[in-house]
């Protein structure tokens, strides 16, 4: 069998493992914070929201039918579908670069990152539709800017990834690096491109496409722009270097270790190995390493988030895999030693991850005497564990409640908290038929405020239940206590892990 068709056929096979893979995770993992909370914006869409502009939310409302199928799986069948596509636009885009190999060994470190098939591969995330459209124009940018030529072909090209980089705009505010990028790319390499009109066409295509989420902060003060500037602001405090030791072996992880260590290579051999052209290593750099470094910048500063920085892996993967391809040009393993650990590990990392999340193998929460208000505190699997269990026990709860005469059928739901809300809104007050209000300051509910409004008016609540997981414990008094008059406790949902209470939930009644 060629080389060629052996890329082709072991191409074939990582896409459909991963794809199964990836489908069972979807199906069996509770959701986490984030993608609870990213379910309500696709059951109440809007231009933009607190946190992130709206495209999370069309994902998830097109691929679950306007969730009316409402299962985890459907809520993040968007991720598990374009986490398949975009292992194919890699393979394209490495194979436009180099050569196949190139291609298929980047659709390997592609898969193996923690980040591409976990991140934005299982879970729905912003970042789902980010990166389907940030790979998108990196083989548009390829198509565009690799060639000495400016045909209409290419001009037409420089539109569609003005398009492109919109579409990701609307999907998280990173993607305004890509115009960034290009743009240093031009002024330093290839100047010829500022007198071409498509580029500022292509500008004014991407910023058109931004005008809902320049609309939605005008009409809410800016917020969304505030809070998100708030994050990165770099003046408010001195050099943290345990935030940017934190940033970096986040990095490392969520792109896997041995990823990182190909890529480090592969940069520092740049000059002593020639392994691509000047102008193709450019692009790949120049659409990639800023954005790691200025995250790493930040982390100097403010507490960042790891997967900030995951898109600029993408370019950084294929010249990766450039060199590998040049390694292991001539020789008979088709794959290279470096492409099987990083597989190895990542395999290691998903087992190891569902084992803890259902069985809580290693004890992460702590003392195990810990008070009941507590326990559980710092167990962060118990973001995707429990919450089934706690919804079909706070239905027997409600059952009992309402037969009995103690509360009225149409009490609804109070949590303190975005992601407590998001949560016990999806496994606790949907299956019977209620609502969830989220209390508490701005910056503790976000888009939940606006989506408070829209369920009603929170003052006219006769009555309630206050849900609190022990996790994160908060005395209703202090929340409810402007609310309502009577806050008493009525029960308490222990969640169990292999024969263990893992955490408490606590349930009072509210009434005016």
């Amino acid at each position: 069998m060629s080389a060629q068709r052996n890329i082709k056929r072991k191409f074939l096979y990582l896409i459909i493992f991963s794809f199964i893979i990836r489908l069972i995770l979807a199906s069996v993992l509770e959701l986490s914070n984030d993608e609870a909370s990213y379910r309500l914006y696709a059951l109440y869409p809007a231009l933009s929201h607190f946190d992130h502009p709206p495209m999370v939310g069309f994902f998830i409302q097109l691929f679950s039918l306007d969730l009316i199928l409402n299962s985890e799986l459907f809520i993040r069948l968007s991720s598990v579908l374009f986490g398949t596509v975009n292992t194919w636009l890699i393979f394209i885009t490495g194979k436009k670069i180099k050569d196949e190999r190139t291609g298929f060994y980047a659709a390997i470190l592609y898969t193996a990152s923690l980040y591409f098939f976990i991140i934005t591969g299982v879970f729905i995330q912003p970042d789902t539709p980010m990166v389907f459209f940030w790979l998108i124009t990196i083989f548009l940018f390829t198509e565009i800017f690799l060639k000495n030529e400016k045909t209409r072909k290419q001009r037409t090209f420089l539109l569609l990834a003005g398009l492109s980089i919109g579409l990701g705009m609307l999907s998280k505010y990173h993607s305004v690096y890509l115009w960034a990028s290009i743009g240093a790319y031009i002024l330093l390499y290839d100047r010829h491109w500022l007198k071409v009109k498509e580029l500022y066409l292509a500008v004014l295509i991407s910023v058109i496409c931004f005008i809902p989420v320049i609309i939605w902060n005008i009409q809410n003060d800016f917020i969304s722009f505030t809070f998100q500037s708030e994050r990165i602001d770099v003046f408010k405090s001195g050099l943290q270097f345990n935030y940017f030791f934190q940033e970096l072996s986040g990095q490392i992880f969520y792109n896997n270790p041995v990823n990182f260590i190909i890529i480090l290579i592969a940069l520092i051999n740049i000059r002593k190995i020639k392994y691509l052209e000047k102008n193709k290593m450019r692009l790949l750099i120049l659409t990639g390493l800023p954005l790691i470094l200025m995250f790493l910048l930040f982390s100097l500063f403010r507490n960042t988030l790891p997967h900030w920085s995951g898109p600029g892996y993408i370019t950084l993967i294929i010249l990766a895999s450039a060199y590998l391809s040049n390694l292991y040009e001539k020789k008979s393993s088709l794959i290279p030693l470096s492409n099987k650990i990083s597989l190895s590990v990542l395999i290691l990392i998903i087992v190891f991850g569902v084992v803890e999340i259902n069985f809580g193998i290693i004890p992460l929460s702590g003392e195990s005497n810990a008070k009941p208000t507590e326990l559980g505190k710092n167990d962060v699997t118990l973001d995707m564990y429990g919450w089934k269990q706690a919804g079909e026990k706070f239905k027997q709860i409600n059952d009992r409640e309402v037969k009995t005469g103690n509360i009225s059928p149409n009490a609804q739901l109070f949590a303190h908290k975005w992601y407590n809300a998001s949560h016990i809104d999806y496994y606790m007050a949907e299956p019977v038929n209620k609502i969830t209000f989220a209390l508490g300051r701005l910056d503790e509910i976000r888009n939940l405020n606006r989506i408070n409004k829209k369920r009603g008016d929170i003052t006219i609540v006769q009555e309630g239940y206050y849900i609190s997981p022990s996790r994160d414990f908060k005395d209703p008094n202090e929340v409810c206590g402007s609310l309502f008059r009577t806050i008493v406790p009525i029960d308490t949902i222990r969640i169990e892990r292999s024969g263990k209470i893992a955490e408490n939930i606590f349930v009072y009644r509210l009434k005016k």
